[in-house]
């Protein structure tokens, strides 16, 4: 009589858990019974059933912000590819800005020629020019960059396009000579004229052409930072536009043709 009592009473009195309110001196919180009945008493079909139904609760609570985290991602989604798509858009409306002939780049200038003769700007007057600016030990730009020059030289001759001097200008003054320049320039394309700017005139030269020419020590020795695109002038010596060093070869003599066509007609 007394067993059944007690157990009655603790299972109606005693707490499933005891909290730090509840038990003496703050220590830490013990659970006596499991708060989920033991699998082990229901019947593999019930068990099932009530996994079922505690899944389909969790599915439900999880729900709400599942649906609107997607809603909000997919209006980002939305905005955002609008935007992407508009961008390019207004990029286009942009009005295509040609350079003709005012920049303040270029003006009097000197350099050497294969014999060592003086040449000044007054020599090349009556021709197109177009100017490539670098140095004989140059390892990779150089090169690169002339190859492309002499594969446009070509297309242009076969186009009938006359009347240009094609001009590599070395900015080397301790290293570089005219018939050093001239051997350079011939591994390229005939039609390269070599020019050389003596140490002198190298300040000027720089500023006239607004280049940039640095030197970059290595060792004993040094390399040369400097200007990688090309400069058109007319005949009458003007600057016409900035020839990128992201043009290949075929743009390159395409935007040449067309700036003389332009300025023919």
């Amino acid at each position: 009589m007394f067993l059944r009592s007690a157990a009655k009473f603790l299972s109606t009195k005693v707490p499933r858990t005891l909290t730090l309110s509840s038990y003496p001196f703050g220590k830490v919180p013990l659970r006596f019974f499991s708060e989920e009945p033991k699998k082990d008493n229901i019947d593999p079909m019930s068990q099932k059933m009530l996994d079922e139904i505690k899944s389909g609760n969790e599915e439900k609570k999880s729900m709400p912000g599942l649906f609107y985290g997607t809603a909000a991602a997919l209006i980002f989604s939305m905005f955002y590819l609008q935007y992407i798509l508009q961008a390019p858009k207004k990029q286009e409306k942009k009005p295509h800005v040609k350079i003709l002939g005012e920049a303040k780049i270029g003006g009097p200038w000197s350099a050497l020629n294969k014999e060592g003769n003086v040449l000044t700007d007054a020599d090349f007057k009556n021709s197109y020019l177009i100017f490539y600016f670098g140095f004989t030990r140059c390892p990779d730009i150089c090169p690169a960059s002339l190859q492309k020059l002499s594969s446009a030289i070509n297309l242009l001759k076969e186009r009938g396009v006359k009347n240009v001097r094609f001009l590599f200008v070395s900015l080397d003054v301790g290293r570089d000579t005219p018939e050093l320049v001239d051997k350079y320039t011939k591994i390229f394309h005939e039609n390269i004229e070599p020019l050389v700017v003596r140490e002198q005139d190298l300040t000027n030269f720089l500023k006239t052409f607004k280049l940039y020419s640095r030197k970059v020590l290595n060792d004993n020795d040094y390399m040369l930072d400097h200007t990688t695109y090309m400069y058109m002038f007319d005949k009458e010596g003007k600057f016409v536009n900035v020839l990128g060093a992201n043009l290949n070869y075929e743009e390159l003599a395409n935007i040449i043709q067309e700036h003389i066509k332009e300025i023919e007609e």
